[in-house]
């Protein structure tokens, strides 16, 4: 487990809004990762079709669309061969893929990324876990 909790400073995948990081009980209690890095697989696929029609709608680039959906496809590479990092300053999932595609990508990532955020998502990937499951329970 890689357990990068940082306590001291703000959490820059916040965007820098408060001058201070959460306390460590707020931390323990908003860091889900150790459960839903399960979710990685349909995170992933949710941000790469998220992507497709921001591209197909001519919010981001075709090239940029592109770029992001290789720097997604080598994350689940890397998760698929090393398993998902635990950073509780990441708190979730999402939050995680999203780190890691910012350092492949550059800014970029956060074109597609950013709207993505909310309950809608984790319903959609909610959604995705159970079709997996059926999917395997039936054996197909």
């Amino acid at each position: 487990m890689n357990d990068n909790r940082d306590t001291k400073s703000s959490n820059s995948m916040w965007g820098g809004r408060f001058a201070e990081g959460p306390s460590a009980i707020m931390r323990e209690i908003n860091a889900s990762i150790p459960f839903d890095k399960a979710l990685w697989r349909e995170d992933i696929a949710g941000s790469r079709a998220h992507v497709a029609m921001l591209a197909k709608q001519g919010i981001v680039s075709p090239e940029d669309a592109a770029t992001i959906d290789s720097g997604l496809q080598q994350i689940a590479g890397e998760y698929e061969r090393d398993g998902v990092p635990e950073d509780w300053d990441l708190e979730d999932i999402h939050m995680t893929v999203e780190a890691r595609l910012t350092e492949i990508v550059g800014a970029v990532a956060i074109s597609a990324q950013g709207d993505r955020e909310g309950a809608h998502v984790w319903y959609r990937c909610d959604k995705l876990v159970a079709q997996r499951t059926l999917v395997h329970i039936a054996g197909h």
